[in-house]
Order: C-alpha cells, then sequence, then structure tokens
C-alpha cells in the first residue's frame, strides 16, 4: 500500500518535472491562440468517475495568484494524489493546461463555456468525480482546506474506509 503511493508520487512529480521543463515556455506565452491548436483535446467527461478535478482560470500563466495558487497545490503533491486529483489551468492568454501539458484552444473554450467562467479573472473550481462543481471561489485556497471539503465527501470517506481495508 505505502509502497503503491510512493510509486505515485514518484511517476507524478517524475510527469510533472517532465512536463514542466517542456510546457515551460509554451505555457508561459502570450502567443495567439491558433498557437494551441494542435495540442491534446481534454473534456471534463473523460475524468469522470476517475478523477476530482480543480479547474484554476486566470488571464494568463504569468499571473500572480495564479503562480500561488499553483504552488499552493503542488507543494502538497501527495495529497494531490491521494484525493485523485488533475489540474486544468485556462488562460485568456496563451495555452491552457493539463498538469502542465498544453491542451488545445479549442477544448479550453469548451471547457470555458461548460463552466460559464468568465475571461480577464481568476477563480478556483472544484469539480468531484461525479461532474459536478463542488466548490468555486474567486480568491486563493489553502490546499488543506480543499482537501478537507473533498475528505468530507461520501464518495472520499468511501475511498478512505477501502484503503484502510
Amino acid at each position: 500500500m505505502m509502497l503503491s503511493l510512493s510509486l505515485r508520487l514518484l511517476s507524478f512529480t517524475s510527469l510533472f518535472l517532465f512536463a514542466s521543463v517542456l510546457a515551460g515556455p509554451v505555457s508561459a506565452s502570450t502567443g495567439a491562440a491558433a498557437d494551441c491548436d494542435a495540442l491534446q483535446d481534454v473534456s471534463l467527461q473523460e475524468f469522470r468517475w476517475k478523477y476530482r478535478v480543480v479547474v484554476i482560470t486566470a488571464p494568463a500563466a504569468t499571473d500572480q495568484t495564479y503562480r500561488e495558487q499553483l504552488n499552493a497545490l503542488y507543494e502538497h503533491d501527495a495529497g494531490l494524489i491521494e484525493r485523485d486529483l488533475r489540474i486544468i489551468s485556462l488562460f485568456d492568454t496563451g495555452c491552457s493546461l493539463l498538469d502542465d501539458i498544453p491542451i488545445s484552444a479549442e477544448s479550453a473554450g469548451r471547457l470555458r463555456e461548460q463552466l460559464g467562467a468568465g475571461s480577464d479573472s481568476f477563480s478556483v473550481r472544484l469539480i468531484g468525480k461525479d461532474g459536478g462543481v463542488k466548490v468555486h471561489e474567486q480568491s486563493l485556497l489553502p490546499a488543506e482546506w480543499l482537501f478537507a471539503v473533498i475528505d468530507g465527501m461520501p464518495m472520499r470517506r468511501r475511498e478512505m474506509r477501502e484503503q484502510q481495508n
């Protein structure tokens, strides 16, 4: 059990570092949306019943509030893995991201529309495994607070019981 979590943490951290190196210049770019057209397509439906999703919207990857939120989450990467969390970052400028891997501008537009996410503003949404929006805030959320919300959900409580057995 502990070995499995350690391996998942190692692979998540390795993937994050590798993706950061690959996506660094792209995610901070201010290029047109066309730069993202050939990239990965993403929909919330593909995460349903498998992952919880934190969706962060911001004007750009360079936005200070966005960077603070992302750092707050990645400081607790073991908690992200334990709770089956993925992070989608939607930007007005530059390529949007799924766990630091660029996604297509078309996918980002669909996600913004589906979530009613306005432009030029910072927000954080927690999407449950059932696909429903559980939290929607327009301010920084501490990872510990977000984890407490998740840990109070019936599905997460069941997951924790199953992990203990």
